[in-house]
């Protein structure tokens, strides 16, 4: 099992970073550790605003650390 996202401005995909754009990725994760899913996490990112694989490594973790603090998982 996968999913493949990407971030945009509210108008056309614009593939940036997560978290920078329109998209509540907190809420997205939260979704996700709600329902127990546990495959892939294939984002789709593209442009200047990453200088490599650990920028997109650094923002989820950071988002999936913020997204699921208080939450309680049933």
């Amino acid at each position: 099992t996968s999913i493949h996202v990407s971030d945009y401005d509210g108008i056309d995909e614009k593939h940036w970073r997560m978290g920078t754009v329109v998209i509540d990725w907190k809420q997205v994760i939260r979704e996700l550790a709600g329902i127990g899913y546990q495959g892939v996490f294939m984002f789709e990112v593209g442009g200047k605003s990453i200088s490599g694989a650990a920028d997109l490594t650094d923002d989820y973790n950071k988002l999936y650390k913020e997204s699921l603090n208080n939450l309680i998982l049933k």
